[in-house]
């Protein structure tokens, strides 16, 4: 709806007609409640952009469920593992074993990026399954302190299990905002 202003002001001032403190009390009271208004909208609109649900924040074309590339290291020290990239470039995680459906796999999560944005965030794993779209969620947890390897700015383990075979997208949020994600086929 959309009310031109000086329309309503002059309706309004025809009923005060020779009475200036009239006019001045009713000018203050419009111009308050007008301010009222717009302050509450405006909060509303700030608190809704900012909360996006999980749902709406994943992209659903068809590159976002390509595999993620995937590396092999062998390290004398910690045997064979793989390296997955994330999305972005700014995650990736360590496979220590085969990928398999209704198995705990152990992941290491590797996070580069500002320092400040990750410290203190509060870390959400989702899976979400590429044909039946179930999402669950896999780990959460508070960062507290950061501690970097392999040139990362912060590293967690974790165990995850997805529950059946197929495509799943883990999906690494931080403070309920998306961070990246990795694609990985289980058996």
């Amino acid at each position: 709806m959309i009310i031109h202003a000086p329309t309503v002001l002059k309706y309004l001032f025809c009923f005060t007609k020779g009475n200036l403190m009239k006019k001045y009390i009713l000018l203050t009271v419009i111009v308050l409640a007008f301010g009222v208004y717009i302050s509450f909208f405006s909060d509303k609109a700030k608190e809704t952009a900012g909360e996006a649900s999980i749902d709406q924040q994943a992209p659903m074309d068809e590159d976002s469920w390509e595999e993620s590339a995937l590396f092999q290291r062998d390290d004398k020290d910690k045997g064979t593992y793989k390296i997955r990239l994330g999305s972005n470039g700014k995650l990736a995680a360590m496979e220590f074993e085969p990928v398999k459906a209704d198995t705990p796999l152990k992941y290491m999560w590797l996070f580069w990026g500002d320092k400040e944005d990750i410290k203190d965030s509060s870390l959400k794993i989702i899976g979400r399954h590429k044909e039946s779209m179930q999402m669950e969620t896999l780990f959460e947890q508070q960062l507290s302190h950061l501690a970097g390897i392999y040139g990362a700015v912060h590293h967690i383990p974790s165990n995850v299990t997805l529950p059946h075979e197929g495509v799943w997208r883990l999906e690494v949020y931080m403070d309920e905002e998306l961070y990246g994600y990795i694609v990985i086929q289980t058996k």
